[in-house]
């Protein structure tokens, strides 16, 4: 059951490898707001994402908004409130409920989640040590006062620093304070972005209800993809980006200013057109990606295993076992099988379970790379010696002379020049070559005139056995 639910979890990770080994030790400031918030289910799979990049050596820190909670809680308290230029005008009362909602209810909340995620998460907002502080934001350019909306001119960089580079994940409530010591409400797209770029953090995220910039914002075919700063401009004079889009887009262009290397806006929320869609691609990569995990949960198992307990166990059986739990892959394959296995026991010394996930490994190596018809060979031999002999063979293309030396390693692809099967990562040899470095035995690969075989070496329990 624990094995399972890590694997779940793992899936999107194992995919996201090459990204979070390029993040381990990295800062990532992630903006959490809009209606990705509402869905309950949404917000723990964020949240639980935020929880599992800290797992796995990034420090994340997250900015929350609050927009639809801080709505509700005004229409419940009949306070009126308005936008402009996607800011909101922000006078003593609603400063009060945006406290409390941002700094008291949804701050806490969010930090109890990530903790029932295994987490280690502390709620802050702007007032705490002098995190973010403000001064007033000045009147617009056609003269609207925001009231109390801060801009912000310093950020405790110390303070975030030492939380997250330790096993913290800080969550932020965006209210600052003055020198006065007066609350002021601060866009959250913009504290995220003054935050990321005091900290000269390796990426900002922008985790919203929209997918990004659009020329059309009802058509989602005339999303841009990347964009400019002058033409940032341009879409925000000519009317094109609105809204709270403007603040987004605002913020972005500042953390690129500012130092931050990536910016992105992503959509937190999988439109109901797209879902089965959605749904099928995960479905698919969840079965490729559960067997990868799985094949890395094995490899660490037998690298921990310092002292393996050896016993003798009849390697004949385990060859007809692991035949037998391939029946079905051959089936579907069309494939033949020559099976050279003799009659009476082949007694090894080894680890009875970790010998037949070598000859499964191989036998389904040989039948993903083995031409449709074909047969595949596995047989037995004894040298006379000390040592039993297992062959798997297949036919199928001929693997060049220059791969065969990198078939063992790990993730390396050599289905590149043997079969139209793409997915595959060559774990399964990787794991065959751990097992047998365990054992201490050898493999060896041939391959020429498009007939493959893979020999492995295991010790006999009687040596020099007569046959």
């Amino acid at each position: 059951m624990y094995n399972e639910v890590l694997i779940e979890k793992a899936n999107i990770l194992i995919e996201a490898l090459p990204y979070i080994q390029r993040l381990a030790g990295k800062t990532v400031v992630i903006k959490y707001g809009g209606n990705a918030m509402v869905d309950e289910d949404l917000t723990n799979k964020i949240l639980q994402d935020v929880t599992l990049l800290k797992y796995v050596g990034v420090n994340p820190i997250l900015v929350h908004g609050g927009g639809p909670d801080i709505n509700a809680a005004l229409q419940k308290m009949d306070v009126k409130s308005e936008f402009h230029n996607g800011l909101r005008i922000t006078d003593e009362a609603t400063m009060e409920v945006v406290q409390m909602v941002l700094a008291g209810k949804l701050n806490k909340n969010i930090v109890s989640r990530l903790g029932k995620l295994g987490g280690k998460a502390i709620g802050l907002c702007g007032k705490d040590a002098g995190l973010l502080t403000v001064v007033k934001k000045p009147l617009t350019k056609d003269g609207v006062d925001l009231g109390f909306v801060g801009n912000i001119v310093g950020v405790n960089v110390k303070l975030l620093e030492l939380l997250s580079m330790d096993e913290y994940i800080p969550v932020i409530a965006p209210v600052g304070v003055d020198r006065d010591g007066k609350s002021y409400n601060i866009n959250a797209d913009t504290a995220a972005s003054e935050i990321a770029s005091a900290l000269k953090a390796e990426k900002l995220m922008f985790l919203t209800d929209v997918d990004g910039i659009r020329l059309n914002a009802k058509d989602s075919s005339t999303l841009i993809s990347s964009i400019s700063v002058s033409e940032i401009n341009e879409l925000i004079s000519s009317g094109v980006i609105t809204g709270g889009m403007i603040p987004k887009v605002q913020g972005c262009v500042r953390a690129i200013e500012q130092g931050v290397k990536r910016v992105h806006i992503l959509d937190g929320t999988i439109p109901p057109e797209k879902e089965r869609k959605y749904l099928q691609i995960i479905s698919d990569e969840s079965r490729r990606l559960s067997r990868l995990v799985r094949r890395m949960l094995d490899i660490s198992q037998i690298q921990s295993q310092q002292d393996m307990k050896k016993e003798d166990f009849d390697l004949c059986e385990s060859m007809r076992l692991a035949l037998l739990s391939m029946e079905q892959k051959i089936t579907d394959r069309g494939l033949d099988v020559e099976a050279d296995i003799p009659e009476d026991s082949v007694m090894v010394q080894g680890v009875n379970d970790l010998i037949t996930q070598v000859i499964y490994n191989l036998l389904e190596n040989a039948a993903k790379f083995a031409a449709p018809g074909s047969t595949l060979y596995l047989g037995l031999t004894e040298t006379g010696g000390d040592k039993a002999v297992v062959t798997v063979r297949n036919t199928g293309h001929t693997i060049p002379a220059e791969e065969i030396p990198l078939l063992f390693e790990r993730f390396h692809k050599s289905d590149k020049s043997r079969s139209e099967d793409k997915d595959g990562y060559g774990l399964g040899l990787y794991v065959v070559k751990t097992i047998l470095s365990q054992h201490k035995e050898k493999i060896t690969v041939t391959s020429e005139n498009g007939v493959t075989s893979f020999s492995f070496t295991v010790q006999l329990a009687h040596p020099m056995r007569n046959t």
